[in-house]
């Protein structure tokens, strides 16, 4: 059975077992059961930093140092950040607009919450760099650690070849271990959704979860718009990939956010997933099929690397690099038609 379909399995099942339970049996699945929740959370947390860290200086280092590169994925980045953010707060406020939740709940606090005042934008600037990059990390404190990866991303392209590679395959596989860990701790996930939420539902019982199931809906709701209106369009026209086949692919990460509310919880098996279904993509090779039949082709590259794409004898082309022990790259042929590199 697919992951995703158990853990929502475990989402229904604790529902039910905590509504048969009830609030009387609170003490002894608080004691034994909701444990086992917590310890699931923090084995994801564990791989926040590791898998942060060493991703992000595999994915510096394979721009090859181009810093103008990276500075444009980088703006690119923060701008995708900034519209999906404006469109979810707006299908959030219409959604909650029309549906009106929480209607038949009463306060459950007396006082209202003191909210913490917004940092400056220079504040957010310094606290993004990191005085104790270890103690950044001991803390969990993401910012800081992301900075601190890209400066030894970049670090590490400017030392010598023999040392770029061998620190290049050992953040690799070191990104590889902790996919690894990830994946054998998402195999406990039904179990660790069914424990969080068992003692939550047998806590407030139907009482109160009866009144929040508009919540509920109108967060869902909300959730369906927003991958039908903003993830599908830029999976279909930005990735190049089916909709179907990327919300395949992140159901697993979707169903944990949803069940757990925990963003950080969830950051790692994202990753892992954009490790796992990220290594095999395409790319448009600008070159002619027609007017290139057995001839190199340069490509565009770095200074350091030179490129050419050849014909093969078999059904395509292979993409040769000219530095020993890199790859080759398998170029598939459409006649007619621009060639798609793939690799694995």
């Amino acid at each position: 059975m697919n992951l995703s379909i158990q853990i929502f399995a475990a989402l229904i099942l604790s529902v039910i077992c905590g509504l048969i339970a009830g609030p009387d049996n609170l003490p002894f699945i608080t004691k034994w059961i909701a444990p086992i929740g917590t310890i699931f959370i923090n084995l994801i947390k564990m791989m926040i930093v590791p898998v942060v860290f060493c991703s992000l200086i595999v994915g510096v280092t394979s721009l090859g140092g181009d810093s103008r590169k990276l500075g444009r994925i980088s703006a690119r980045t923060i701008l995708l950040y900034l519209i999906t953010t404006a469109i979810a707060i707006i299908i959030g406020f219409a959604v909650a607009g029309l549906i009106q939740p929480g209607h038949g709940l009463e306060a459950m606090g007396k006082a209202a919450p003191k909210i913490k005042e917004a940092p400056t934008i220079m504040q957010v600037l310094v606290n993004m760099v990191p005085t104790n990059p270890i103690a950044s990390m001991a803390k969990a404190d993401i910012l800081p650690v992301i900075i601190f990866a890209l400066f030894i991303g970049v670090a590490i392209t400017k030392i010598d070849q023999h040392g770029n590679q061998v620190l290049t395959n050992f953040f690799g596989a070191a990104a590889e271990v902790c996919y690894n860990v990830i994946s054998m701790v998402m195999k406990f996930a039904p179990y660790g959704v069914f424990a969080l939420l068992l003692p939550v539902v047998c806590k407030n019982g139907p009482k109160v979860l009866l009144p929040l199931l508009s919540v509920i809906a109108c967060a869902a709701i909300g959730s369906v718009l927003h991958c039908l209106l903003v993830y599908s369009p830029l999976a279909s026209f930005g990735g190049g990939i089916s909709p179907i086949k990327f919300f395949r692919g992140m159901s697993e990460a979707m169903m944990l956010a949803f069940t757990t509310c925990s963003s950080s919880g969830t950051l790692p098996v994202n990753m892992k997933l954009n490790g796992d279904h990220g290594e095999a993509f395409e790319v448009v090779l600008e070159a002619d099929v027609e007017k290139n039949q057995g001839a190199e082709v340069p490509m565009p590259t770095d200074n350091k690397t030179k490129l050419s794409l050849k014909k093969d004898e078999s059904d395509g082309f292979t993409m040769h690099y000219t530095e020993p022990g890199d790859y080759f790259y398998k170029v598939s042929q459409t006649a007619g038609k621009t060639p798609y590199m793939t690799y694995d």
